[in-house]
Order: structure tokens, then C-alpha cells, then sequence
């Protein structure tokens, strides 16, 4: 193929040689963050197909194929969805499938339709650039309702800055292609116009990349604050966020009089099951424990594996009387919990109950660990006077 010299074929070479390296980062993320893989892999995606249209438009010439100029336009779009569908999968949005196929078989169908020839080069302008403003448009619209409710209106508008900016560049060139349909604005073309396009395309990347870095970064930086205070076996929370959630609602209590209480459980003769069955039987009976009782308590209630088989529930707003009451259901619906473990099969110990201690705060308390050790001193009185009860500190 002979190109045409006035052509920016070395320069589109070039931005698809960038496109092609971040495609290979986002590979390479992908297979290091297993988590985050499906996300990445649409990102990947996204460059690798967006590199592959620069690819093709820098062996564009004379005679014209239809490769290098509607194939050209065909990768541009499958990337341009692929990234939508990243994005809606990183926010968690509906998957509008039915949208995406729909602007690909309308771009496919234009193309083939208008060949690769100069006669039709306006139109296709307008269509390549008027289907990539519309997957942005599309894309906002999918994604904005879910991250205005996570993070608000403003932060959503912020995160969609790069999308919006890209709406607003397609349009500019769908006008400039419409207002001149004798002159078919192809990106190709040696045009001080297209340079700067060009150029633009550079920016765009690099802002969509630190863009898309910095949604991965945080949600890994979520993931690990979330390790950091989940217990590792049942997901509730463990002793440090407890404790930090315990001073936080003991200064409102100090500021405000806003009074709470605490339930300390305790798995009665846990250590049989371990002894017997194993700890994976064990392990069992604690996640079994652990998920109940997230699901039993109220809606504002926080509950902790605060040790091996001592779990600490914190009732904001509960005085002693009231928690005693939520204390006992707990209790009465543990031991049926694990009578139907046992009665559906599985393995766990003959009979399995719970002796819990529960202490409201009080003003000598001085803190969450006197707070803490009331409910211990009450939880081991419920234990001497012979388990599966309910105790109330003094």
C-alpha cells in the first residue's frame, strides 16, 4: 500500500504505540489484582482496541481499504464499550448490554453501508464521532445515578469529568464535520486541526488513566482498611474497630448523655467441639454464630468476634434493662440455631449455648476497658451459676 505523503501516519503510529502500553499495564494489573480482574481486563480492553484503531488509521493511503478506514472506526468503538462496561462494573451499575450491542451494530451497519471510499468520508466522521459521544452520554447516564448515591452529586460529577470533557470534544468535531461536509475532516490527514486532535487523544489518555488508577487505588486501599478490622473468619468486625467504635460512643455519651450498653457472649464448653470434631467443625459453629447474629440484631447495633469464641455486641441507646431483653433472645435463639445444625446432620457438639454478660455504661467506668471489664465480671458470674443464662452488671 502506497500512503499518501500528506498524511500524520508516523504521529497516529506513535499515539498507538502509547495506547498499546497502557493496554499492556492494565494486563498486567489485571493479573496481579485478582479482585479487581474483570474491571481490569475491560480496561485492558479498552486501550488495547482504542491502540488497534490508531493502528489501523496510520496505514491508511491509497487505494482505500476498508480496514484501515471503517475497521479503524470499529475498534474505536469496541474499546470505547469495553471501557463503559469497566466502569460499570468497578461502580457496580446495571450492565445496559442491549445499549452497547445496539451502537455497535448501528456503527457496523453505517460502515458497511458507506465503504471505505472519499465520497462517504464526511458521513462517516460524523458517525464514528457521533458514536463515540453517544456511548459517553450513554455511559454517564448509567453510572451517575449509582455513584450520586455512593458518594454524592458533586464527588459523582468530579469522577466524571474526564467523560464529559470527551462528550463535549466529540461534539465539537461532529459540528466542525457538519458545518463543512465538503471537506471531510479525517484524522489521518496532515492538518495543523488534527495535530491538535492528536494531541488531545494523548491528554485524554493520560487523564482517563490516572483517572482509572485512582478509582483502583482506592478501592484497595477500602479493601485493606476493611482487613484490617474484619475477623478474618466470620466478617463481623474484630477487637480493634470494636474498640475504636466503644471510645467513639463513650465520647457521646460524656458530650451528650447518650447512653448505650454492651452484650458480651461466650460459647459454653466450646473447646469440646475443637477437642472432638476438630477446628474445622469449630470454625464452622463460629461463622454459623458469627452470621446469625449480625442478621438478629438491630439495624444500629455493631457486633465484634472479640475473641476466640467471645463475640461483643454494641446496643447504642439500649439501657441494661432493655439489652437484657435482646440478650436473652440472643440467647434462646442460639441454642435453637444450633439445634437445627444438628438436627439437619452436621457435625457440632450434642448441645451448644451461650452465657452472656451485659453492662450499660456508667459514669466510673472511665473508659471502654471498665466498661468492658463490668460485662466480663458478669458474663463469668453467668457462667458459676451454671451457663446458658443471661447476667446483668450491677
Amino acid at each position: 500500500m502506497s500512503l499518501d505523503p500528506l498524511t500524520l501516519s508516523p504521529a497516529v503510529g506513535l499515539v498507538a504505540l502509547q495506547f498499546f502500553l497502557y493496554a499492556g499495564g492494565w494486563a498486567l494489573g489485571a493479573w496481579l489484582l485478582r479482585e479487581q480482574r474483570a474491571v481490569l481486563v475491560h480496561w485492558a480492553g479498552f486501550m488495547a482496541c482504542v491502540a488497534l484503531g490508531f493502528l489501523l488509521m496510520s496505514l491508511r493511503g491509497e487505494p482505500r481499504t476498508w480496514m484501515a478506514f471503517n475497521g479503524a472506526a470499529l475498534a474505536w468503538i469496541a474499546g470505547l464499550l469495553l471501557l463503559w462496561r469497566g466502569v460499570a462494573r468497578y461502580f457496580r451499575a446495571p450492565a445496559w448490554g442491549w445499549a452497547q450491542a445496539l451502537v455497535f451494530v448501528v456503527l457496523l451497519l453505517g460502515n458497511l453501508w458507506l465503504g471505505p471510499g472519499a465520497e462517504g468520508a464526511a458521513a462517516r466522521v460524523v458517525l464514528s464521532y457521533g458514536s463515540g459521544m453517544l456511548v459517553f452520554v450513554l455511559l454517564v447516564a448509567n453510572v451517575v445515578p449509582v455513584t450520586a448515591y455512593r458518594f454524592g452529586p458533586a464527588r459523582s460529577l468530579v469522577l466524571l469529568v474526564p467523560a464529559i470533557i470527551v462528550v463535549i470534544a466529540f461534539a465539537l468535531l461532529v459540528i466542525r464535520q457538519l458545518s463543512d461536509p465538503g471537506h471531510a475532516f479525517e484524522l489521518h490527514r496532515s492538518d495543523p486541526r488534527n495535530l491538535r486532535a492528536l494531541a488531545a487523544y494523548v491528554v485524554a489518555a493520560a487523564l482517563f488513566n490516572v483517572t482509572f488508577t485512582a478509582l483502583v487505588v482506592a478501592r484497595l486501599v477500602h479493601r485493606l482498611r476493611e482487613l484490617s478490622v474484619r475477623d478474618t473468619l466470620t466478617g463481623l468486625y474484630n477487637r480493634r474497630a470494636m474498640d475504636e467504635r466503644l471510645r467513639q460512643q463513650c465520647e457521646r455519651w460524656r458530650r451528650g448523655g447518650e447512653r448505650f450498653s454492651i452484650a458480651l457472649l461466650d460459647l459454653d464448653f466450646f473447646k469440646r467441639i475443637n477437642d472432638t470434631l476438630g477446628h474445622q467443625a469449630g470454625d464452622k459453629v463460629l461463622l454459623r454464630t458469627g452470621q446469625w447474629l449480625q442478621a438478629e440484631v438491630r439495624g444500629g447495633d455493631m457486633v465484634a468476634r472479640v475473641g476466640g469464641e467471645e463475640f461483643l455486641v454494641l446496643m447504642p441507646g439500649a439501657s441494661g434493662a432493655e439489652s437484657r431483653v435482646l440478650a436473652e433472645r440472643l440467647r434462646m435463639g442460639l441454642a435453637a440455631l444450633h439445634r437445627q445444625a444438628l438436627a439437619a446432620g452436621e457435625a457440632t457438639a450434642p448441645t451448644l449455648t451461650v452465657s452472656i454478660g451485659v453492662a450499660e455504661v456508667q459514669e466510673g467506668d472511665g473508659g471502654p476497658d471498665g466498661l468492658i471489664r463490668r460485662a466480663d465480671e458478669a458474663l463469668y458470674r453467668a457462667k458459676a451459676l451454671g451457663r446458658d443464662r443471661v447476667e446483668l452488671a450491677g
